[in-house]
């Protein structure tokens, strides 16, 4: 499988205008310890394994309104400013301490599940997981019977991506995003 930095992936999604179609691959490790201990009897970490299909570089408030819309509602939603982090204007990146996210549109979650160990070495938990990780929260805001669903992913948790039917392995490193 052909492999892209980081950075390649970054420059990318800068050089894109408009929103681009997208399937993310992300491991992030979960904190907490006492639900990790449980749902891994052994205590070792776990990760949160998911592939989502979305879009990047969209307009939030664009995307809501087209779904009001859809619905026959009024198209005057105005979105507030984010609870954390920094929005890097024009792009799709946020800045939160030392980290970067990218902000992704969610279509549709392919696969979720959750391994013991190191991304490589990891064995899947075959345990019910949901009533042990709190429940993503939906915006009350929006307006919508149809959710515009918006996810975070640190970009130092992204394995892989598939852009235009390739899918291109992630190697880490350093990010310079301008902004």
């Amino acid at each position: 499988m052909p492999q892209m930095t980081i950075q390649q992936f970054v420059d990318m999604l800068l050089e894109r205008p408009g929103s681009t179609i997208l399937t993310l691959h992300s491991t992030t490790p979960q904190k907490d310890k006492l639900k990790v201990k449980w749902f891994n009897e052994g205590g070792s970490d776990v990760f949160l394994q998911q592939e989502v299909n979305g879009n990047v570089n969209y307009r939030y408030e664009d995307a809501v309104n087209r779904q009001r819309a859809r619905e026959g509602r009024p198209q005057d939603f105005v979105a507030e400013p984010r609870q954390w982090g920094e929005r890097i204007p024009h792009t799709p990146f946020v800045k939160h301490r030392d980290n970067f996210y990218v902000t992704v549109k969610i279509r549709s979650t392919k696969v979720r599940g959750y391994v013991d160990g190191p991304l490589t070495t990891g064995n899947r938990i075959d345990k019910p997981a949901d009533e042990y990780w709190r429940a993503r929260s939906n915006s009350s805001r929006q307006g919508v019977d149809n959710q515009v669903i918006t996810r975070d992913f640190r970009l130092d948790h992204v394995t892989a991506v598939t852009i235009r039917g390739e899918k291109h392995d992630i190697v880490q490193g350093p990010v310079v995003i301008p902004e």
